[in-house]
């Protein structure tokens, strides 16, 4: 699998402490955002596409049917990451923007000792808050298998994690 955490420098922290995040070109190099020139608008996408803007983040999700490798780029050419959600306030947000399953930014390390363990932010930063839906996470058998490594966002807000391959209607969350 390649790496479907996308390429992003850091630019800084927000006057609240988020970290704001900058796309990198093919190179490596810096591509110029103005984060707060930005618009709460959804990214380019195939299928339905909505947008929403929350105090000073935006998140915007896509109904194009996507594998999560290809779908962190996609949030990161506009501008952001696949979703952040570390707070019930950004699961609400989120909730209702698309009536598919989507990708979200929340990753497991292989080889984690259970189901529940070694999940992490797109960013890198662990997550203390979880929304898992009942009985996720799971990994397929509720026995860790390195099966299900990818987290995505049910259309009611809870998660659930799965393969990272292309299945089902998933499109995908992005945020900034």
């Amino acid at each position: 699998m390649g790496d479907v955490r996308g390429a992003i420098a850091i630019l800084g922290l927000t006057a609240c402490g988020r970290i704001e995040f900058a796309p990198l070109d093919d190179a490596g190099r810096d591509v110029a955002v103005d984060m707060m020139s930005l618009e709460c608008v959804p990214p380019p996408c195939a299928g339905a596409a909505t947008a929403r803007l929350c105090g000073d983040r935006c998140f915007a999700a896509c109904a194009e049917i996507v594998m999560a490798v290809d779908s962190a780029p996609r949030c990161t050419a506009w501008g952001g990451t696949l979703a952040v959600m570390r707070y019930q306030a950004d699961v609400d947000c989120v909730t209702g923007l698309s009536s598919s399953q989507l990708w979200m930014g929340y990753f497991q390390i292989v080889n984690a000792a259970t189901p529940a363990a070694g999940w992490s932010w797109v960013d890198g930063d662990p997550s203390t808050f979880v929304n898992w839906a009942a009985g996720e996470p799971n990994d397929g058998a509720t026995v860790e298998s390195n099966t299900e490594q990818c987290g995505e966002l049910y259309p009611d807000g809870s998660w659930n994690d799965e393969a990272c391959g292309l299945f089902g209607e998933d499109g995908f969350a992005c945020s900034r």
